[in-house]
């Protein structure tokens, strides 16, 4: 042994102890700048102070007998002094759902979240782009408002009374004709498709050269059918009525593309944007175009999606090929650090809890909130508030009454086995210790499903097997009595180990002694074999009780925590508090409350330091007392 330890001294233990070092100082270097980035102070310092301590320790030929104790020293820390910090202090703020992020960030979402549309708001025409790294971003191009150019004081495309089918409408051109290069008025809803339209270039032209085709099958004019003024192409309407116009630019110039981020907009230059023959918009340099069989699969994107507008709106998708411009429906205002709701007159003030509140109405809250510091809040309504107090104290006594009835139950009959099973020469001894030890051998979470399987109502082999009809998981009463039932399957084989163990340990000089002094075997278990298993075991029931009072993963796997108690919405009838406090901060319907649930961790771990500590001090006296 000691030439194996020499091979591992010298040089070769110093060239090991460097690389050692060199990759634990590589590794914080490279956690570096993600811990400065996301502001994470307290891990920072930690690891600073981590790192320093054991450079220091491991390099210097002093602190002997810290080489030892420093790895267990940072691992304590990083593992459950951190965990047991960071859950005190988040019991004191109302971190919940809608209270995570701080109150700026609060603000920007209640007026982003907070929409609507106005008559006033831009349109725009989208097309789904990837940027670089597949980040979905939008191309926006401008839809021009539509204006008055007739001179008659209609804007173009509004609706006009509806002409009887016969109608034409004459003007110095022609009837349904415009006199400037302005688009001919749309006709209006209703008007019959045998209506005529007549120009000097013949049905359905204008003098601009826009085409205005007519309702009829054949357009004729003096260039000949589908054509205009100008000499654009417009092709004759299918059967069906439809048609693909091929058009030219404007004289003005497309209508503006940007490129709409939630960072706000970016003009694209024209050159840059890519037209299909009808003047749309399919792509842009620089920018891959989304395959529209990809649509169907952006909805969470799109939504996340809010483009600052240029005039204090956001643009919105509305669909996969439109978007627009919204307003806030609550505005906020930083001198007076308010919201005010422009439709009602509403005014939210900061109720100095996390959230913008109705001062008339404290119910009436925007979310989000954010998350900040409420002192005692949480621990008080677990007095208070009836909605957490009731399920709680309720909760709290059938978990001192499951640890309890555990502990006693399977002490008892783990010890009744030891006695049992401990008597020499008894035949089959082994067989029978290697039986019961089965169930502690198998994986709890596995004998749980199993369990919860043999106790199915309608199809568990104890109900089909015996003939029975009990609800033994839907039941309040018999839930508990399963949840008991589980533990006691696989709390027994522990129990018998640790009894066995112990009875084997007593002198067989004191049990003699008691029987020649004229005890029976009744007092010699009482008053010999009880007092010493009691003072070796007691730390061992003290374990097995506090882990049962935690015991999450019975209760869980078995019934849930269920069935659904009269009363509360959270806490079921076999939950114990630590599934009740599972439960408030991940699985409640009404969202996230951490801080609630810190609390009650809190309360948790003192109540059984308190029980642990009681019991130390009883067995130590009762140590003292044998001694």
């Amino acid at each position: 042994m000691q030439s194996l330890i020499s091979r591992f001294g010298g040089t070769p233990a110093l060239i090991l102890k460097l690389v050692f070092l060199g990759a634990i100082n590589a590794a914080a270097i490279w956690a570096l700048p993600a811990l400065l980035t996301s502001g994470a102070w307290v891990m920072l310092a930690v690891l600073l102070l981590a790192v320093i301590a054991l450079d220091f320790v491991m390099l210097t030929k002093k602190f002997i007998p810290a080489k030892y104790v420093i790895f267990g020293a940072i691992f304590l820390t990083l593992f459950s002094l951190i965990p047991i910090g960071y859950t005190v202090a988040i019991a004191f703020t109302n971190y919940s759902t809608g209270h995570i992020g701080t109150k700026e960030d609060a603000i920007k979402q209640i007026e982003a979240n907070s929409l609507s549309e106005k008559d006033s708001s831009q349109q725009y025409t989208m097309l789904p782009l990837y940027a670089e790294g597949q980040n979905l971003v939008l191309g926006l191009t401008e839809i021009p408002s539509a204006t008055d150019t007739s001179g008659t004081g209609t804007d173009v495309g509004s609706a006009s009374t509806a002409p009887s089918p016969e109608a034409s409408t004459q003007t110095e051109f022609g009837p349904s004709d415009a006199a400037s290069a302005g688009a001919a008025p749309a006709a209006s809803a209703g008007a019959s498709p045998e209506a005529s339209v007549q120009t000097e270039f013949g049905p359905g032209e204008v003098a601009s050269g826009v085409a205005s085709p007519a309702p009829t099958e054949s357009t004729q004019t003096e260039f000949g059918p589908g054509e205009v003024a100008s000499g654009v192409a417009s092709p004759a309407p299918s059967a069906s009525g439809y048609m693909n116009v091929a058009v030219a630019e404007p004289p003005g110039g497309w209508p503006p593309t940007y490129i709409g981020t939630n960072q706000g907009l970016d003009p694209v230059p024209p050159g840059d944007v890519k037209r299909d023959s009808t003047g749309t918009v399919t792509g842009v340099n620089g920018y891959a175009t989304v395959p529209e069989a990809d649509y169907p699969n952006l909805d969470t994107e799109l939504a996340a999606i809010k483009v600052p507008g240029p005039n204090g709106g956001y643009i919105v998708a509305q669909g996969f090929t439109n978007a627009t411009e919204l307003y806030p429906v609550v505005t906020y205002d930083a001198t007076t650090d308010t919201f005010t709701d422009t439709t009602t007159g509403v005014v939210y003030t900061d109720n100095g809890r996390g959230s913008f509140t109705d001062s008339k109405n404290p119910d009436n809250e925007l979310l989000p909130g954010w998350k900040t510091g409420v002192g005692w809040s949480n621990f008080t309504s677990i007095v208070t508030d009836p909605d957490v107090r009731d399920p709680f104290f309720y909760v709290f006594i059938w978990t001192f009454i499951y640890a309890a009835l555990t502990v006693l139950l399977t002490f008892a009959a783990g010890l009744l086995l030891a006695i049992t099973l401990n008597r020499p020469g008894m035949r089959g001894q082994r067989v029978y210790r290697a039986l019961l030890i089965v169930p502690y051998a198998v994986p709890a979470f596995l004998s749980a499903l199993v369990w919860a399987g043999l106790l199915n109502d309608d199809f568990g082999a104890i109900n089909t097997t015996f003939g029975l009809s009990i609800p033994w998981l839907f039941d309040p009463t018999w839930a508990k009595v399963s949840c008991l039932l589980l533990n006691f399957w696989l709390g027994v084989p522990y129990m018998f180990l640790i009894s066995t163990g112990a009875l084997q340990s007593i002198p067989s000089e004191l049990q003699e002694a008691a029987r020649i002094d004229g005890a029976r075997n009744w007092q010699v278990f009482r008053l010999v074999n009880l007092p010493l298993l009691l003072v070796a075991l007691t730390p061992l029931l003290i374990a097995s009780f506090a882990f049962n009072f935690n015991n999450f993963n019975n209760i869980y796997l078995l019934t849930g925590g269920g069935p659904a108690m009269d009363g509360s919405s959270v806490a079921g009838a076999t939950d114990i508090l630590i599934s009740y406090t599972y439960k408030i901060a991940f699985a409640s319907g009404k969202g996230n409350d951490f801080g609630l649930a810190s609390a009650i961790s809190i309360i948790i771990f003192l109540i059984i330091g308190t029980i642990s500590g009681i019991m130390f001090a009883r067995s130590k006296a009762l140590g003292e007392e044998r001694q």
